[in-house]
């Protein structure tokens, strides 16, 4: 059975739905370990693909995100996702592993030298890129200097895949604290008026700072 670390009904704080009322579902364990992680000591329990589907079920809400973690990892991920067909699914992945599940949106996001685990592999990113949902891509960003290391993976990309627009990346900074964002937003916001990339705020930290289940 997946182990999960909680289940919770908030808004997205993140990417292209941000502000979206959505029950949150975060799968423990992962196959990274990056520096500014913010659920890896999260204690969690065995739960039955039925029992995440009676809990989501309780809160009357359409949009799903499927987080961790890393939700891949999950063995029956497609079984959940299927079960969960009539709801709007968000998988939210690292992108160092492809899982062909029926999802609306895939939020990947590939790890850049700040987080201790650089991006090496594009064959799992180009799949999900092609894969039959919706996609965005994701950098956090932690300095300056980070752009470069974002605009060679999308040059190596976009050689791979036509699909890769700049309007599906998104540059969103690092943080754990609203002070923490602030120190870098506007230099993020800046990336992306020069190369047209979109921005992303973490909302929940901005409302709710660094809490868990909201």
């Amino acid at each position: 059975m997946p182990k999960v670390s909680e289940i919770f009904y908030s808004i997205q704080g993140e990417g292209k739905l941000v502000g979206v009322p959505s029950v949150f579902v975060r799968f423990s364990g992962c196959n990274l370990n990056c520096l500014w992680c913010d659920s890896q000591d999260y204690p969690a329990q065995k739960m039955s693909i039925q029992a995440i589907v009676d809990k989501v079920n309780s809160y009357d809400c359409n949009f799903v995100v499927l987080t961790g973690g890393e939700p891949t990892l999950v063995s029956s991920l497609k079984k959940l996702c299927e079960k969960l067909h009539y709801k709007h699914i968000t998988l939210e992945t690292n992108g160092t592993q492809f899982v062909p599940v029926p999802i609306g949106l895939v939020s990947i996001s590939p790890k850049l030298t700040n987080s201790g685990n650089p991006f090496k592999d594009f064959a799992p990113l180009s799949a999900w890129i092609k894969h039959d949902c919706i996609h965005q891509i994701k950098f956090v960003i932690n300095h300056a200097d980070d752009i470069y290391e974002v605009l060679e993976i999308v040059g190596q990309l976009r050689d791979i895949s036509k699909h890769v627009s700049s309007r599906n990346i998104i540059l969103m900074p690092q943080g754990r604290t609203s002070e923490e964002i602030k120190r870098i937003e506007k230099e993020v916001v800046n990336m992306c008026k020069k190369y047209g990339f979109l921005y992303s705020p973490r909302l929940q930290i901005d409302i709710y700072g660094n809490q868990r289940g909201v």
